[in-house]
């Protein structure tokens, strides 16, 4: 399609800058309507595998299309004059469908890198539950269990959801009471962690991060909704996710004699401390090997890896620095648990001093990341002087030569000058060894 909006480009401007005969003015006139047939199979093939058609056709290129497909196909039909099918306005659109399509594209790229490690909904909603006493064994359950369980909130359990999509967590949310503003938060592929409480129950929403089997270093992120009431706690992940086994099989001293709900958000915030140790460990082999590289090798492959690296460290410490916060506001009482004095529990302020380290661990990443671009840059910038130093040492070199053919007049046989050739190239060769040994005890050559 580029290489078709490219011959489009040409067919339409070349008439207007070329002196072109009628038959070779057929031609293009045949060529522009096989490119504008490609163009409307394109179109109707986009619309049929769309998968939201409403949105599809809202989108604002959608109409940028429609103007680039009618007008040049307004000046195709049979009935519309040869003066009017060549109107400059006309042509103009078929040079707009060559831009529209450069700039589609260039927004696909974007898009492209954007969503490298996103995922899409797949599959059925997984749920699972716990019984209290029973966390070592969560069982299999239905969508319609876990809707009955949040409305009644009778029994001590522990829900789990998998693979929520946006339509089947709105239904769950609002017989939670989750508000519509935290439901677009759990929806947004960028939205940020924050936490929601009232008497009765408390809501943190969550980023779960995972290291990509590809793709790395960019992070996988899975959003997570932590709804904790006094009776049981509801989580639900917006992906698949292995979140209930991981949490059931941990077990810890510090918090095992909570109830339920408080114990399971204890250990999802140990969950997310734990991850959140092994990516800085990850992110510090990284920076490791970029150190290993030589400068002058792989200078621009290291210095992408490297911004690349900086980005996503500088996300993953935003991601961190936000989960910290929430348990602060745990912490102070400022978001209570219910059933717990969350202000009397060690765990939390120990949980938050550790987040704080790996924050600092994070920092020195960046810093040592910074430090180590700042020195390939300055190889590379030395490498690159060294060699506009031998440019310019060849260029002054040159203009000797320069310089004499210009006040001979290049041809010495035949001219006024008392000079024969071989004198000239003489004086041209002490010249440029004069100029060489001044760059040499100069130290310029070096």
């Amino acid at each position: 399609m580029g290489f078709l909006a490219l011959v489009a480009l040409a067919t339409a401007c070349g008439p207007l800058v070329f002196e072109v005969s009628a038959e070779t003015d057929r031609w293009l006139t045949l060529i522009e309507v096989v490119i504008l047939l490609v163009f409307i199979a394109e179109f109707i093939v986009q619309f049929a595998i769309a998968r939201d058609r409403k949105a599809w056709l809202q989108s604002p290129w959608r109409i940028v299309d429609v103007v680039c497909i009618v007008g040049p196909l307004l000046s195709f039909l049979p009935r519309v004059s040869d003066n009017f099918r060549g109107v400059l306005v006309f042509r103009f659109l078929r040079v707009g469908r060559a831009v529209a399509f450069g700039a589609r594209a260039g927004a696909v790229a974007v898009q492209k890198r954007q969503g490298a490690v996103r995922r899409d909904h797949r599959g059925d909603v997984t749920v699972t539950a716990v019984a209290a006493g029973e966390e070592g064994s969560p069982r299999a359950a239905k969508w319609q269990e876990l809707l009955e369980w949040v409305v009644r909130d009778q029994k001590p359990a522990w829900y789990h959801a998998d693979n929520v999509a946006g339509d089947r967590f709105r239904e769950m949310a609002s017989l939670a009471g989750t508000s519509a503003l935290d439901q677009t938060h759990f929806d947004a592929p960028d939205g940020r962690s924050h936490v929601t409480s009232d008497p009765r129950v408390t809501s943190l929403y969550l980023s779960l991060p995972t290291v990509p089997e590809a793709g790395f270093p960019e992070l996988s992120r899975n959003r997570l909704l932590v709804h904790v009431s006094a009776a049981g706690v509801l989580t639900a992940t917006a992906f698949p996710s292995d979140l209930q086994k991981t949490l059931a099989a941990a077990t810890s001293e510090d918090f095992r004699t909570a109830r339920l709900p408080v114990r399971t958000t204890y250990r999802v915030l140990a969950s997310l401390r734990d991850r959140y140790k092994d990516i800085t460990q990850r992110y510090e082999d990284e920076v490791h090997r970029l150190e290993e590289l030589r400068a002058n090798d792989r200078g621009a492959q290291f210095l992408r890896d490297a911004f690349r690296l900086q980005r996503e460290i500088a996300a993953a410490s935003a991601d961190l620095w936000r989960l910290g916060g929430i348990v602060d506001k745990l912490a102070n009482g400022k978001a209570p648990l219910p059933g717990v004095d969350a202000k009397n529990e060690p765990f939390l302020d120990n949980l938050l001093g550790e987040i704080r380290e790996i924050e600092k661990d994070f920092s020195g990443l960046k810093e040592e990341l910074k430090s180590l671009m700042e020195l390939h840059m300055n190889i590379t910038s030395f490498e690159m002087n060294k060699f506009m130093k031998l440019l310019a040492i060849v260029g002054f070199l040159g203009l000797i030569p320069s310089v004499a053919g210009g006040l001979l007049g290049m041809n010495v046989i035949g001219n006024p000058w008392p000079v024969t050739l071989g004198q000239v190239a003489f004086g041209i060769a002490m010249g440029m060894a004069i100029a060489l040994y001044v760059f040499a005890i100069k130290g310029w050559l070096r």
